[in-house]
């Protein structure tokens, strides 16, 4: 039995060495990490380079970890859409509230399915992470408003920490006289799945008439998801009538990098993950969203871009396709606007920062 303990202990230090995570006191971000997921790492890493502590990424998939590895001060959860109806991600974060650890909600979102509503257990859950964190900030007006109707603490504005990405230079090259739409699809969800190939069916059909039109189109995977790239590759390139107006991208980019992808190469982002969208405003360029979340519509609204958010069981392939194009006819303006936006939203996220580490470091 000791020997199966300290087997167990070594596998863990070694799992967690090979993370990159040395045996040293961190803070932690506790969040939806682990999963290889680009917009939710963005997120994570964007707050652990500001951070003046060394801070630990724990996710769900990690949580196996032990905790005593960091020691740590400061707990935080959230960078991302953690305020769930089922909140299935916060009973797995008390196992870091020990006595003396501090604990805030870090730029916390909705992440609630279309229709979906929040069950008593939920709103529970919520009220006791609300109860037991110093601190809470949340990354949209309407996450805001929703939590500050549970709770009776001062609830702060911390806008998407991946706004604040700078993009790293690539190799990509856009082709001459020719509008580039860059695409980021997502896995079905459960909620739609008896309806997910109609829905895909609908984005192709938008996508084909845009190629039609002499679009060039970039798929850029957000997860290492080789069902979703056998999809793109089996059932979505075929469509095309000129499969040389079509790349696909394999390798999942590292955040700054699909910013720099975004930039160097769209003039529009056609986006069924929210961070698309999101990496989209970073890079300076407009987007038009597929919503199947309340999430979208949160940050559509913090970036003055609702009329570019269109509800995924609903869009048919002609309304999409008109969408994109009425962003290229507007793009000089759009692309003003959402400069100005995320200015503003990133010039709050460094003041909330800046606020955090005087009240949990001092």
């Amino acid at each position: 039995m000791v020997n199966g303990f300290i087997q167990s202990t070594l596998f863990r230090a070694k799992k967690a060495w090979r993370s990159g995570w040395p045996l040293c006191r961190k803070d932690v971000l506790f969040g939806g990490f682990g999963f290889g997921n680009l917009g939710d790492d963005a997120a994570g890493g964007a707050f652990q380079k500001s951070w003046p502590r060394p801070l630990a990424l724990v996710g769900p998939p990690t949580e196996d970890l032990w905790p005593s590895f960091w020691s740590p001060r400061v707990v935080f959860v959230g960078a991302g859409g953690v305020i769930k109806p089922k909140c299935n991600l916060f009973p797995r974060a008390d196992v870091f509230t020990t006595n003396g650890v501090r604990m805030a909600l870090l730029s916390a979102g909705l992440n609630r399915d279309l229709d979906q509503k929040f069950d008593p257990t939920g709103i529970a859950c919520l009220r006791k992470l609300c109860a037991r964190c110093e601190v809470l900030t949340v990354r949209d007006k309407d996450t805001g408003e929703f939590l500050s109707s549970l709770v009776t603490k001062e609830v702060r504005l911390l806008p998407d920490l991946a706004l604040r990405l700078r993009s790293m230079p690539t190799k990509s090259t856009r082709p001459g006289g020719r509008p580039v739409l860059v695409v980021v699809l997502a896995r079905h969800r459960p909620f739609l799945k008896a309806r997910w190939p109609s829905l895909i069916g609908n984005i192709m059909g938008a996508l084909v008439r845009l190629e039609a039109l002499g679009w060039r189109i970039v798929f850029m995977p957000f997860q290492d998801d080789r069902k979703l790239l056998r999809l793109v590759t089996e059932t979505c390139l075929p469509r095309f009538c000129d499969r040389g107006a079509v790349t696909v991208i394999e390798k999942v980019p590292q955040a700054r990098e699909a910013v720099g992808i975004i930039q160097s190469l769209a003039d529009v982002t056609l986006s069924v993950r929210l961070h698309g969208a999101v990496l989209s405003v970073a890079a300076g360029k407009p987007f038009v969203s597929l919503a199947y979340n309340a999430k979208h519509y949160g940050f559509a609204r913090m970036v003055e871009m609702e009329d570019y958010v269109l509800d995924l069981r609903y869009a048919r392939a002609e309304e999409i396709a008109e969408r994109v194009l009425g962003t290229v006819q507007e793009s000089e303006q759009l692309r003003q606007k959402l400069a100005l936006r995320r200015s503003v939203l990133v010039e709050r996220a460094e003041e909330e920062i800046r606020r955090l580490r005087r009240l949990m470091v001092g």
